[in-house]
Order: C-alpha cells, then structure tokens, then sequence
C-alpha cells in the first residue's frame, strides 16, 4: 500500500488488472488476459527448468541437481491439496516481493532501465542454488529475465500467475506414462492448468467469437 502512489506514479498501467481481480471482476478481459500470459510463461519457465535437469541424459554435465518435487504431492489428497494451496501462497509472495524490490532499487538508482537491470541480477544470485554454478547460472538468467520482463510489460498479476504454474508443476510429479501410480496426480495438475488457461482465454475474449471476423462472416 505504500508504494502504490509511487508505482502509479512511474508505472501508470502497472496495477490495472491486479486492481481489478482485487475488486472481485473476475471475468475482466484484462485479468483474463494476464491470467492467460502468465500461464503460458509460467509454463515455458518450468519447461526450461525440466530441460536443465534433463541435460546429463544428452551431454556428460555432472553435479546436476534433480527437480525436486515436494512430498506432500505423493501424499494423500489432503497433503496434495497443500501443494496447490503452497503454489498459491508463493504466487502471492512473488506479486508483492517483486514489486517491492524493483520499486526500492528504482528509488536508489533513479533510473529505470539501472534498476530493471540490477533486480534481475538480485533475483538471479537469490534463485541460485544448483551444483554447477556454470550451467545453473545463466539457465536461471534466462528464467528471471523472462519472468521480469512479463512483469514490466504487464504487472504483478501476471507475474504471480507465472509463479503458480511454474511452482505448481516443479513440484508435481508430472508424467505422461499411465502405467505410473501417480500418473492420476500429474493429469489432475495438467488439466487444472490446461483449465486455467481455457478460463483466462474466454475471460479475454470477452464475448467475442474465438476466430473473430472469420466467424462473424460465416
């Protein structure tokens, strides 16, 4: 609350949609369209992740560290609804912690460009924390400089999305092989993501027809 004069100030278009949602308009398109973008970043930032630990299998890189999912998503189905409730408290966290931290830096630097610039390197150094520093680090540059972008472009909404999924999925046990005991869990968490996404989708359109004049022409 202290910094949204500061923020509206510098970043005018910033908190539209993170106002909105916080009214309770749901079915905005702008929420809807941030909702959407920040599941699909979401998604490409996990992916990224994935590629990483999966790198050993196609080149020899050693001291890579695995994904780790959370206990509690092999558990029974109350300890895999905290999952769900875990990814939602540290989507939270992100639209606020971001925020905050950029707007301070800007307060230092004075400049926007200085601060973007030093907050990715802040969020970077904070994220760190694989065995190989050297295919680590610039893997995590490119996932913060992804998510901060977002972040400019659209706002902190689409920024806490990105981390919902992004949480949510790197600590799943995802797999497509249905011979797998837990292959129930990681459909369920597929398909509430693919349902998010459909939601924000629709939300967006705001009523128009999903293939625009080629519909109305029809």
């Amino acid at each position: 609350m202290a910094l949204e004069p500061y923020v509206r100030r510098h970043w005018p278009g910033m908190l539209i949609s993170w106002a909105r949602l916080s009214s309770g308009k749901f079915r905005d398109p702008l929420v809807g369209r941030d909702l959407l973008a920040g599941t699909m970043v979401g998604a490409i930032v996990a992916g990224i992740g994935f590629l990483e630990c999966a790198l050993p299998y196609w080149i020899n890189v050693r001291g890579m560290t695995p994904v780790a999912l959370f206990p509690e998503s092999l558990g029974d189905a109350r300890r895999f609804a905290g999952v769900f409730v875990f990814s939602l408290w540290v989507c939270g966290n992100a639209g606020i912690f971001w925020p905050a931290l950029l707007f301070l830096v800007r307060v230092i630097v004075r400049k926007n460009w200085l601060a973007i610039g030093i907050t990715g390197l802040l969020l970077t150094a904070g994220l760190l924390s694989s065995q190989n520093v050297f295919v680590d680090l610039p893997i995590l540059a490119i996932q913060s400089a992804l998510m901060l972008f977002v972040f400019i472009r659209f706002g902190p909404l689409v920024l806490a999305t990105t981390w919902f999924v992004f949480t949510l999925v790197s600590n799943m046990p995802i797999t497509l092989g249905l011979s797998y005991w837990y292959a129930g869990r990681s459909i369920f968490a597929l398909l509430f993501i693919v349902a998010l996404a459909l939601f924000a989708f629709r939300t967006a359109l705001a009523g128009r027809p999903i293939f625009g004049n080629f519909a109305a022409e029809d």
